[in-house]
């Protein structure tokens, strides 16, 4: 065999040598992926909830160590979607991340489409409603005849909420004050008036108020 031949062999076996050596050494000494912080975990799956919603609220309820496996946490949270709507969805979520994915290993949901799933009952005088997609589900089936004619005249999807709860909510026009009490104020591109419902922390409806614009 030509020696040019030999030589360009062996250095094609070296060079081939050279890059497995490169190669194996790269992977053993590559570090092995850290453990996630629950700072880290939590981000992850809090970023995956907003996807289905980027509007919604979220609130961590709790955090722990999973019982599973050391590199995983417990996490719950209530999220509330369509925070805006007329009836907003509430819901209690728990993750076990990243041992059990990004799926929820449980969901219990509060209220959603305007029905609640909750103990709390609207109108019962023992009911302390705290969270307000509660309050605004109990606003909706009152039967209340000026809400439900708002609604019904410029459509669920045209009316946006904000609701806040008030222990001293005063009306200066109308000279009239209220104790502990939840403000539902309704409105839409499309009327000429707004409406403020008031209702007790029971969730029945005190008064409704029509606010021209």
């Amino acid at each position: 065999m030509d020696i040019l031949l030999q030589v360009a062999l062996i250095a094609i076996i070296l060079i081939i040598i050279f890059g497995i050596i490169l190669v194996v050494h790269s992977y053993i000494s590559k570090p092995a992926p850290s453990k996630l912080t629950s700072n880290e975990a939590l981000a992850i799956v809090e970023k995956d909830i907003k996807l289905n919603d980027p509007n919604s609220t979220i609130s961590l309820l709790s955090i722990s160590k999973s019982k599973i496996t050391n590199n995983s946490w417990n996490m719950s949270f209530r999220v509330i979607n369509r925070t805006k709507s007329v009836c907003p969805t509430l819901e209690i979520e728990s993750y076990n991340y990243p041992a059990v994915s990004l799926a929820p290993t449980i969901i219990s949901v509060y209220s959603k489409n305007c029905q609640i799933f909750a103990s709390n009952t609207c109108g019962d005088p023992s009911s302390n409603i705290t969270l307000y997609p509660i309050a605004l589900a109990c606003a909706y089936n009152s039967n209340n005849y000026t809400l439900n004619s708002y609604i019904t005249q410029y459509g669920y999807k045209n009316i946006t909420t904000v609701t806040n709860f008030d222990s001293n909510y005063v009306i200066p026009s109308k000279n009239i004050s209220y104790t502990n009490v939840w403000i539902l104020n309704y409105t839409s591109k499309i009327a000429n008036f707004n409406l403020t419902v008031i209702s007790n922390r029971d969730g029945s409806i005190i008064n409704v108020y029509k606010i021209n614009k």
